[in-house]
């Protein structure tokens, strides 16, 4: 029983053609190829090496903010939203822990509390805590309020998840945001 492999060889030259050479390989050492010729417009050739180079760029970490999706809950009678974000526009990143009054009204001084929390992703069903940054409240009246942190932790990839506080009229509840998804960054 014999195997066969298919190699294909393209060059490109600047006069806006694709040269190449398809060659089978066989495993009883006989080889057989057979050469083509494609004459593409000077146009579509360069926009082809441009997309194969975006292409090929996949891997490379692009400066972004991700989100988490909103969680809903009730504290007193009063309906919220909490979010995590993470974001590595400014080096070497940040997590952020959201809290918003749903109808957009103004929380007192004190209703509302964020934890950041960092973590590593290192591929395992329960990941490191890289950084807490622990409660803060807001302290003005706000209809929204936000705890940021800085990873600290070497490189990688993180993800927030974060804690939010609701004042309920005799103490806070507590409630987790939706993870983050993941985002390359650290320092």
């Amino acid at each position: 029983m014999f195997a066969a492999v298919k190699i294909i060889r393209i060059s490109h030259n600047w006069n806006s053609s694709f040269t190449g050479e398809m060659i089978t390989w066989h495993s009883n050492r006989k080889a057989r190829s057979g050469g083509f010729r494609l004459k593409l417009s000077r146009r579509f050739s360069v926009a082809l090496l441009v997309g194969l180079l975006i292409g090929t760029g996949a891997g490379i970490a692009q400066a972004s903010t991700v989100y988490g999706s909103l969680g809903y809950l009730w504290s007193d009678g009063i309906e919220y939203e909490n979010q995590a974000t993470a974001e590595n526009d400014n080096w070497p990143g940040y997590v952020d822990t959201w809290i918003y009054t749903a109808d957009g009204h103004y929380a007192p001084m004190g209703y509302l509390g964020a934890d950041a929390r960092s973590f590593l992703d290192d591929g395992t069903t329960n990941p490191p805590m890289c950084a807490d940054h622990g409660y803060h409240y807001n302290t003005s009246s706000t209809p929204q309020f936000n705890d940021d942190l800085l990873i600290p932790c070497g490189l990688g990839y993180y993800f927030s998840w974060g804690v939010t506080a609701t004042y309920n009229g005799n103490g806070y509840d507590y409630y987790y945001t939706n993870k983050s998804p993941n985002i390359y960054a650290g320092g």
